[in-house]
């Protein structure tokens, strides 16, 4: 992990003290080389987001992770409350006791 990646995750995670956070560098899925990433994505589930547009969370995480913006070409912002994150993954299938003799 980068010290770009590591910062931004360390940031995140001590501004919204989230369930999850996930910052990803995808500069390798992209054309051109860089010493810094250049292509980042951040999934993050925080309180903080409740009864926030979408338009503000992605403000709220823009304006912390501005310093890094220069290194950047493009950021992926995935801010979701709890409750959202929580519809977002399907349940694990119910067992049909596969291992059974």
């Amino acid at each position: 992990m980068s010290d770009t990646i590591t910062a931004i995750q360390q940031a995140l995670q001590q501004m919204f003290v989230p369930q999850y956070c996930q910052v990803i560098d995808e500069s390798h899925l992209h054309q051109g080389t860089s010493v810094h990433p250049t292509h980042i994505r951040i999934e993050l589930v925080s309180s903080a987001f409740e009864n926030q547009a979408l338009v503000a969370r992605h403000r709220m995480v823009h304006q912390l992770i501005e310093p890094w913006f220069k290194s950047c070409h493009a950021i992926s912002i995935y801010a979701y409350t709890p409750d959202e994150w929580a519809d977002q993954a399907p349940p694990s299938p119910t067992c049909r006791k596969g291992f059974a003799n």
